[in-house]
């Protein structure tokens, strides 16, 4: 008899479920979107830097004297209050490029190729003297021949050591279809546009998403990240590769400085954005998505 019990009461269990399964309404959607910069404020993509993206609950233009999100109260001693984000994302992120002077320096989406990132930040052989390169169309640059540029095949080298890759196809922050941003003309003004996700936001009416861009890369914290694999070999040196700041949507301010870009004019959830997800079932099971009017990055720090 004791041997039976446990299965009676394990069919008792399973009889007394319910019928089907438990749908659970999804308040959460996802903001997609682009941000433009003006090719006047940035005459080439490769030198932006990361550009971060926040959904806040309100916006101003004369607390701190340039367009900022709405703060909380600054208790004792503290730093300017806390922006409250509900969510973010960036455009780019900080890569480590297989050099220590180039930590958090070089960014994904930034970079077709390994020459200009030779060229963007002049490179050079242990032997050689300057590194020049030649202007292309675009935001294309060619290493001047017979400069004193680190080579292609060199850089390469290095890098395949460092992380163990086969193929230049495993970086991720060189590749012409990685490129984040593209050349756009609107109203007789081009600008450098990129497209966005903010992942997982619960969506409200005066919500504003607002964007800047950290030219100066004050973001990154050069003491935290991934830890240098390869110490053993290089001698028993110890390294961080660098990585953001876990606080930058919540005090731009901090890394905000000269030369930065900020948007103006956030764009605005209104009631029709906030409608345009509803699907109008109480059950809703797939998260829906926003579709956020282009956030321009107008404003220099």
């Amino acid at each position: 008899m004791r041997t039976d019990t446990p299965r009676l009461l394990l069919g008792l269990t399973v009889a007394l479920l319910p019928a089907g399964c438990y749908e659970e309404p999804i308040r959460e959607v996802d903001l997609v979107g682009t941000v433009r910069i003006p090719t006047s404020l940035a005459p080439e993509s490769r030198d932006l830097g990361v550009v971060y993206v926040g959904v806040f609950p309100g916006f101003s233009d004369d607390v701190l004297g340039y367009p900022y999100p709405e703060m909380g109260p600054v208790v004792g001693g503290q730093r300017l209050g806390d922006t409250y984000p509900y969510g973010g994302t960036t455009v780019g992120s900080y890569a480590y490029a297989c050099y220590q002077n180039l930590k958090c320096q070089v960014i994904t989406g930034r970079h077709a190729d390994l020459e200009d990132i030779i060229c963007r930040f002049g490179l050079t052989a242990e032997e050689g003297g300057a590194c020049t390169c030649t202007e292309g169309d675009g935001d294309d640059q060619a290493i001047d021949e017979g400069s004193g540029c680190l080579s292609v095949d060199q850089f390469w080298d290095d890098c395949s050591w460092y992380y163990g890759y086969t193929s230049i196809d495993e970086l991720n922050f060189v590749g012409g279809d990685l490129l984040g941003f593209t050349l756009v003309e609107d109203g007789g003004e081009s600008y450098w546009e990129a497209e966005y996700r903010v992942w997982h936001v619960v969506p409200f009416v005066g919500a504003v998403v607002y964007a800047f861009v950290d030219n100066d890369r004050t973001s990154c914290n050069p003491e935290d990240g991934a830890v240098n694999r390869r110490y053993a070999i290089d001698g028993g040196q110890f390294f961080y590769e660098g990585t953001h700041f876990s606080d930058v949507l919540n005090y731009p301010d901090k890394y905000l400085g000269p030369g930065d870009l900020l948007s103006s004019q956030p764009a605005v959830l209104d009631q029709a954005l906030v409608d345009s997800a509803a699907q109008g079932d109480e059950a809703q099971t797939e998260r829906s998505e926003i579709a956020v009017p282009p956030i321009v990055l107008d404003y220099p720090r």
